[in-house]
């Protein structure tokens, strides 16, 4: 049976957030064995306990297994990041070192996301040092890169990334990102995935859109394999809108979430959500849209 290993870093904020993402994975491949990693900083004892559940029903399901780590990102802490986000982001840089030295090949996958059929193309896919799916709205950001002199052509999205961990470590790949996170931190706006698309703009391999959909207003002719709630709207509030948003909440019965409600519910949004769509309907409102400001949705894009 062939093996994919999958790795994660949280936070406890997206711990229930994983619990969809796996589980979705895990529904959908179940042809693949599955060895998953989750690299945290989660401290307290409750959400602990919720994360061993996790690997617990993961063990008991599926042919599968789930390995946690604690990570003390204290290394991180001169790097900056938007609030909504995490210091866990800057893990992507040290994975390779924070797996088993068995492992030369490994994909990393966001939280929020959820996986809608089979991955074995990526299981058995060759490659080097790194494959990603093209970030189509990342030309300004490529003009950024390019004038701090690192010639980005395209720009890819950090949230998918197949990685060739055996090549990272044969040319210390990480420590080289990190002199350059540490170089160039207050010259970039995107973080880490900055810093990957600075040092292999000329050494990543493309992958088809549909393995990483972003930006979607509207339900494509054919459903992407994995499907990639970035920006602002998440599936998991009341307020916000997506068309496969249904998806997160069909995988959330699987997990130890699967009693999990909108945070954001009230009555109060319900007249408020039900007003928006009022204006929708008439034109009167253009809410609800996926993208990045100025930008068009990459709907027409995502499956080339």
């Amino acid at each position: 049976m062939t093996t994919l290993n999958v790795i994660f870093t949280i936070d406890e904020r997206f711990l229930q957030h994983f619990s969809v993402t796996l589980f979705s994975l895990l529904e959908n491949n179940k042809d693949l064995r599955i060895r998953a990693f989750v690299i945290h900083n989660i401290e307290k004892e409750a959400a602990l306990d919720r994360l061993r559940e996790t690997a617990d029903l993961v063990a008991e399901k599926y042919n599968a297994s789930l390995e946690v780590v604690f990570f003390n990102d204290s290394v991180f802490d001169h790097y900056k990041v938007a609030p909504q986000f995490s210091k866990t982001v800057y893990y992507r840089l040290l994975i390779t070192e924070l797996v088993p030295q068995d492992i030369d090949k490994i994909l990393f996958l966001d939280s929020d996301i959820v996986v809608t059929g089979s991955l074995k193309e990526l299981a058995t896919m060759e490659f080097k040092y790194l494959a990603a799916v093209q970030d189509f709205y990342g030309d300004t950001v490529a003009d950024t890169l390019n004038a701090l002199g690192f010639p980005v052509k395209k720009y890819f999205n950090a949230g998918v990334l197949l990685i060739d961990v055996k090549t990272w470590r044969e040319e210390n790949i990480s420590a080289k990102l990190i002199e350059l996170a540490d170089e160039y931190m207050n010259r970039i706006a995107w973080w880490d995935q900055d810093i990957l698309n600075m040092y292999f703009h000329d050494k990543w391999h493309v992958l088809p859109g549909k393995y990483n959909a972003l930006f979607l207003n509207e339900k494509l002719p054919e459903t992407p394999l994995i499907i990639h709630y970035g920006g602002t709207h998440k599936p998991w509030m009341y307020t916000h809108d997506h068309p496969y948003k249904s998806l997160y909440w069909k995988y959330i019965r699987l997990t130890p979430f699967k009693d999990a409600r909108y945070p954001d519910y009230s009555p109060k949004e319900v007249m408020r959500k039900g007003y928006i769509k009022m204006l929708n309907l008439f034109g009167l409102r253009n809410a609800g849209k996926h993208k990045r400001p100025t930008e068009e949705p990459q709907n027409k894009k995502v499956l080339q």
